[in-house]
């Protein structure tokens, strides 16, 4: 699975009744599981962020041999962590979920647990690194970014900042960070 396939699926959840993508995922899921298990040989990271688009900006991680295997990014995985509880009416329990969230950058929290959650993450799918899909400008994202790095960097896992700019198809500083790291040792 590409990170651009596994983009689309996610993404496509945002577009089509609950109900038919997730019966396509269960059948992607049954036949992923016909065929024999593939050891990866290249890299895994586990991304965070906003969003990882456009698919050239996804496509660097395929041409680098570097497998997307978890994220904690806004637009995908992050949507599904907090249930959404129960309640009178839809504003209350949307109210609720929000007050539940944890490790986003949008949400205010006393304590830092991002960075722990990542890490967490990488070991759990045995990845080496974990990518910061860094949107330009945006500061809540930023300020987020030296604290995933030192708990990254406690845990011996790399930690990249990759900016992404969809107003361009510019990726050059990320390609040359995910060739770098691809290459590590």
């Amino acid at each position: 699975i590409t990170p651009v396939l596994r983009h689309a699926v996610m993404k496509s959840a945002l577009m089509m009744p609950k109900e038919e993508h997730t019966l396509k995922v269960q059948t992607i899921i049954t036949e992923l599981k016909k065929q024999p298990q593939y050891r990866w040989k290249g890299k895994k990271v586990i991304l965070t962020g906003i969003t990882a688009e456009p698919d050239e900006f996804l496509t660097m991680f395929s041409e680098n041999n570097i497998a997307v295997v978890g994220d904690d990014l806004a637009q995908e995985s992050r949507l599904y962590r907090t249930p959404i509880p129960s309640g009178k009416n839809a504003m209350e329990r949307l109210a609720g979920q929000w007050f539940d969230r944890y490790g986003c950058s949008v949400v205010h929290e006393t304590h830092f647990t991002r960075g722990k959650m990542l890490v967490d993450m990488a070991r759990k799918f045995k990845a080496e690194g974990i990518a910061v899909c860094l949107m330009q400008f945006c500061d809540v994202e930023e300020y987020d970014y030296p604290l995933i790095a030192k708990d990254a960097e406690a845990a011996k896992l790399h930690c990249l900042c990759l900016e992404i700019d969809q107003s361009t198809q510019n990726n050059e500083q990320s390609r040359t960070k995910l060739q770098s790291f691809a290459e590590m040792e």
